[in-house]
């Protein structure tokens, strides 16, 4: 297009995590500098984990005490019920997701250990 006022730069969002902007290396193929940024992946994502947890428990607590507090009127306290039932809901998605990769990460230790046979296609 002859006159197109439009940049040919490739623009970069920002947005998300600057994990994406690493390097993504192969586990098989990493070295030993690529199991440290593996490492390093899964610790910043555990802290990640841990934060949202903490963040949650505190907004459960407040939403508790808000729920329980007979000064609110009833409308007030029906909606700080509401938001406390929603955001145990996500507290518990996150605890399960968190599970549910520690269940990951042991099984694929012990089948790097020979300790499990790996699963074969049927």
């Amino acid at each position: 297009m002859a006159g197109s006022t439009k940049s040919k730069t490739k623009t970069t969002s920002w947005k998300g995590s600057s994990r994406r902007d690493r390097p993504a290396l192969p586990r098989n193929d990493a070295g030993k500098g690529g199991w440290v940024l593996i490492r390093e992946e899964e610790r910043d994502e555990d802290e990640l984990r841990s934060s949202i947890v903490e963040q949650l428990e505190q907004s459960l607590e407040m939403s508790r005490a808000m729920m329980t507090n007979l000064k609110l009127d009833p409308r007030s306290r029906e909606r700080w019920t509401q938001l406390h039932t929603n955001t145990s809901q996500v507290l518990n998605q996150v605890l399960k997701d968190k599970q549910y990769r520690e269940w990951e990460k042991r099984l694929k230790d012990l089948e790097a250990s020979g300790h499990i046979p790996r699963k074969t296609g049927r």
